[in-house]
């Protein structure tokens, strides 16, 4: 496909973009893949709402840069999570894939999200500020499946009225919002989840879907078509009158989906290509791909702390996006830490065992350091250790910090399965500062090969977790002594629950906590 002809600027229509993303027919289907540095979705609803009312009303929405890609590099596709080597040339998508992900949200929902358009908007709020809109879209998500607010999408809606939608959403009690579906039922008949703030919503892909999709060739639905789509809660009665803001949509969708000489301006998308190398001129300068990323992303959502330093580790080891998609797709325990988040807990655990001073909240600057060390510490490096850990062992299929990982949520998390366990369940879990996991995790892993020690620990180790959720003053501080207790005690001791109590308590990092008898008082 040649978009640039020798230029350095180019266009193709928005729904040609859309189709390099979503038709497999397409003989240029993934022409545009993510390197291994880019992270994956980070915009929240409030900015894929808006950005497809900016589509709707014609507004620019910016450029998307592209580099060439090489045969045989690693890549992934947009809309894909795994990692592989590319089988022929294209580019990869350097800066707007975020817009890109918002764009085919309108087109195909996908497994975490879909989005909606009220056919009966209400527009005017009280605060002046939220009036910016003319197409009110909705999303909504797994975390949240009754979408947001809809005067500030940026808030969320009450619980209140999520537990009244649960109770309306099937014939038995939902108790949580994890238990609802919001795209495909999980049995016939089986209803999802829709924006409660909404007047008439409907799904808009299934409405582009309807119009011709990314065709090219536009259709122009019948009101009788599009009442189906409406949630069967608020068309009880069967019919629903046509609203006269279906007619604007209907209009926006020609503009954007109409590829016949009628349609005068159809929206594209602007192209850049980055022209030159990425290769470092001396040891010393800092990698050019992270400096171009840095740039581009300084008015956008900015790529920096932990998401920089997940990408610092792309940059230099590509694998390292396969090793922690392994533990994020694992059902069992990928709820326990974000991508980024595997990435700093591994990057502690890495420093302790080269024996490095430990920091909890290293920035930037640091990270990139660390990860160009080639300084021996211990017999290996940093990166070194990073991939240790992190590396798949072929005969499990598992990383040994996976298998760490594995072990830790066994033991802490309660059991529905036995009578009287005393786990801490999910949702508490994640209410604890995962700073204050990593002790246990270094404490499991230095134990990693005596099971029925870390089991006889169970009790020492929940003790430490439940205390971090109301008896600890500093996260940081906490983690890092308990750290250096770890290391200062014996590989065989238990876990030292207590000594790490005591010492808090000594350097004012802990509250005094009651005895039974001034509980009884």
């Amino acid at each position: 496909m040649n978009i640039f002809n020798n230029s350095d600027i180019g266009s193709i229509s928005l729904i040609k973009y859309v189709s390099l993303f979503l038709n497999k027919s397409n003989e240029d289907y993934n022409l545009i893949q993510l390197p291994p540095i880019q992270r994956n979705a980070v915009w929240h609803v409030e900015q894929i709402e808006r950005l497809w009312d900016s589509i709707m009303r014609g507004f620019p929405i910016g450029s998307f840069l592209l580099s060439n890609r090489e045969k045989g590099s690693v890549s992934r596709g947009v809309t894909e999570k795994e990692q592989v080597i590319s089988k022929n040339t294209g580019f990869f998508l350097l800066d707007g894939q975020q817009r890109t992900r918002a764009i085919l949200l309108g087109f195909n929902h996908s497994e975490n999200a879909r989005l909606w358009i009220d056919l009966k908007p209400t527009l005017s709020f009280d605060n002046i500020e939220h009036n910016d809109r003319h197409f009110l879209f909705r999303v909504t998500t797994t975390h949240q499946p009754w979408g947001m607010k809809c005067s500030k999408p940026e808030d969320k809606i009450s619980e209140e009225k999520k537990h009244k939608a649960r109770g309306k959403l099937y014939q038995k009690s939902l108790r949580y919002d994890y238990q609802v579906k919001i795209n495909i039922p999980a049995h016939h008949g089986e209803p999802v989840s829709w924006p409660i703030e909404a007047n008439i919503p409907i799904p808009f892909d299934d409405l582009v879907k309807l119009c011709g999709g990314y065709t090219g060739f536009f259709r122009e639905p019948q009101w009788n078509e599009v009442i189906p789509l409406i949630p069967n809660d608020l068309r009880q009665d069967g019919w629903i009158n046509e609203t006269e803001h279906f007619s604007e949509i209907i209009m926006a969708l020609k503009r954007i989906l109409d590829s016949s000489s009628e349609n005068e301006y159809q929206r594209s998308v602007a192209l850049l290509i980055h022209n030159g190398d990425f290769y470092k001129k001396n040891e010393n300068a800092q990698d050019a791909i992270e400096v171009l990323f840095r740039r581009i992303n300084s008015k956008g959502t900015i790529l920096n702390g932990e998401e920089m330093q997940y990408s610092l580790l792309k940059a230099t080891w590509d694998r390292a996006y396969d090793m922690v998609y392994n533990i994020i797709s694992d059902d069992k325990i990928g709820y326990l830490f974000s991508s980024t988040g595997i990435v700093l807990s591994a990057a502690r655990l890495a420093r302790y065992n080269i024996n490095e001073h430990d920091d909890s909240s290293p920035n930037v600057t640091k990270f990139r350091k660390w990860i160009g060390d080639k300084k021996q510490s211990e017999g290996k490096s940093f990166l070194d250790e990073m991939k240790h850990l992190l590396e798949t062992n072929p005969e499990s299929n598992k990383s040994i910090y996976h298998s760490t990982i594995e072990e830790f949520c066994n033991l802490i998390v309660f059991n529905e399965n036995t009578v009287d366990d005393i786990g801490i369940p999910k949702k508490l879990l994640l209410s604890i500062n995962s700073k204050y996991y990593h002790p246990v995790i270094i404490w499991i892993y230095l134990n990693r090969n005596n099971h029925l020690k870390i089991k006889n620990n169970r009790l020492s180790i929940l003790r430490y977790l439940m205390f971090s959720l109301i008896g600890f003053d500093d996260a940081d501080k906490v983690s890092r002594k308990a750290n250096h207790i770890i290391r200062n005690n014996n590989h065989g001791d238990d876990f030292p629950d207590r000594i790490i109590y005591q010492q808090c308590v000594k350097e004012q990092l802990a509250i005094i906590f009651p005895s039974i008898s001034d509980f009884k008082k």
